[in-house]
């Protein structure tokens, strides 16, 4: 259901833009990750915990 493809049998395939608006979300989805984990490693309380 990213980018609007709701995948109904008679719909087809998806097009280049909403593949792109997946794309686009998985990629900020992508950098949120990153600076948690970049949030994380500068925890001062939560160095050697994991």
């Amino acid at each position: 259901m990213l980018g609007g493809f709701l995948g109904r049998k008679g719909d087809g395939e998806p097009g280049v833009k909403t593949i792109w608006i997946g794309l686009r979300r998985v990629m900020d989805f992508a950098a949120g990750l990153k600076y948690a984990r970049d949030q994380n490693d500068e925890c001062i309380v939560c160095n050697g915990m994991g």
